[in-house]
């Protein structure tokens, strides 16, 4: 791992270099150093390469970086706090996502974040990350993730069965174990805790696990006239990167100084990037447009409004719901599986959603609801489930269901 803390929670060590000669940063609230020993044990992989060289008597620039981020200004205030909970975590992190169509620059994005938190020294010699495709199994994922700090993953286009429960294991903590080759009762245990960044051009993930851990940031598209030749934007970015290295260490500090102050109220989860997001806003508030609790309830919508659009069965249930003209609609769970998934008719917009459903939800249906649930709330419904008599059944309501319809009409 790149960093660790010291056992008090208030001292914050960074490996910076390990090559020509081994350097640490010591981060507090008091200010960061550079330091030639370190009181904890910190192991990097094999490429790991050298964080810049700050200079401690250079107030630095964060505010440079922003040139090189393709993001909007809605998902600044995102983005950086993400970068600084990249090393202030430890206990577990936020699900970084960084989506786009293509040629949008999300690689380019996760190799910026790398060079800035994690640089790997590639075959070649040259400072960047690791962009890893999806893995083949549970142990290779937590392998990889054992032997660096940063796990990137890009260009996902779908995801296996196990992805989704180690993907919310490696960000909070976890472990795996597995039985020794060539023996038939010892095992060996991976654990590992890391920040992780998932590239790809739409959402990959509907578990709700994932959705509440996670930080959604869109990339966006900027055409022939703007773009630059590969080679002077890294030239630019390199020749940058020490003074915004510098300003990051800043921030960082401005942060543990002033982080116990700020009220971690009106949290659903991740209370840590949460608070790190409105400390960061203390010192960031003229820079950006909106603020931290706004950026937030708008990735929320916005990401919770993508998933609608991905998942037939939410988009069947919603608009069934807006069709019938009670507030409130409570069927059974065979019910609500009449009404949605048969005897379409002449609807081709439904005929098209049930194709795309698994014939086997149908038959289990209650179990599927229980998945969406979690996303039905963040579009502002309630979707509850009760016993009685004759079996399972499901009420479905919105508090302004007028506003949906005239939305939806």
């Amino acid at each position: 791992f790149r960093q660790g803390w010291e056992q008090d929670g208030k001292t914050l060590w960074i490996l910076r270099s390990v090559d020509p000669k081994v350097e640490y940063i010591k981060v507090t609230k008091d200010g960061w150093s550079k330091e030639l020993d370190c009181p904890i044990k910190i192991i990097v992989g094999s490429d790991s390469g050298s964080l810049p060289d700050p200079v401690a008597d250079v107030d630095g620039n964060f505010n440079l970086l922003r040139q090189y981020l393709n993001i909007s200004d809605d998902h600044v205030p995102l983005a950086e706090a993400w970068f600084l909970e990249a090393n202030l975590g430890g206990n577990q992190y936020p699900i970084f996502n960084i989506q786009g169509e293509a040629s949008t620059g999300k690689s380019t994005l996760i190799e910026i974040i790398h060079c800035l938190i994690d640089p790997i020294m590639r075959s070649d010699g040259t400072i960047g990350g690791t962009l890893r495709a999806m893995f083949k199994d549970e142990w290779s994922m937590f392998a990889s993730a054992k032997n660096t700090h940063l796990l990137a993953l890009d260009n996902l286009s779908s995801v296996k069965a196990f992805f989704n429960d180690v993907l919310c294991q490696i960000a909070t903590g976890g472990s795996f174990e597995a039985r020794k080759h060539h023996t038939m009762k010892d095992t060996t245990k991976l654990s590992t805790v890391n920040p992780v960044i998932i590239g790809s051009i739409s959402q990959v993930s509907e578990a709700p696990d994932v959705l509440r851990r996670s930080v959604y940031v869109k990339t966006i598209y900027l055409g022939k006239e703007k773009t630059m030749q590969l080679s002077k934007f890294w030239d630019s970015f390199f020749s940058d990167l020490p003074t915004i290295y510098s300003g990051y260490l800043n921030l960082l500090v401005h942060v543990l100084q002033n982080r116990e102050s700020v009220e971690a109220k009106n949290i659903e989860s991740m209370t840590d990037f949460w608070i790190t997001g409105r400390t960061l806003e203390l010192f960031m508030k003229d820079k950006w447009t909106i603020t931290f609790n706004e950026a937030m309830d708008r990735m929320t919508k916005k990401a919770s409004q993508d998933l609608e659009e991905q998942n037939p069965l939410i988009q069947l249930m919603t608009q069934y719901y807006i069709d019938q003209p009670e507030e409130e609609v409570a069927m059974l769970t065979s019910e609500w599986a009449n009404e949605l998934l048969t005897n379409p008719n002449e609807d081709i917009h439904k005929k098209f959603l049930i194709k795309q459903i698994n014939p086997k939800e149908q038959k289990s249906l209650g179990k599927e609801f229980k998945k969406i649930q979690p996303l039905l709330r963040k579009l502002g419904y309630s979707f509850e489930n009760k016993s009685i008599t004759k079996g399972t059944q499901w009420t479905l309501s919105h508090p302004e269901k007028d506003s949906i319809n005239s939305t939806n009409s």
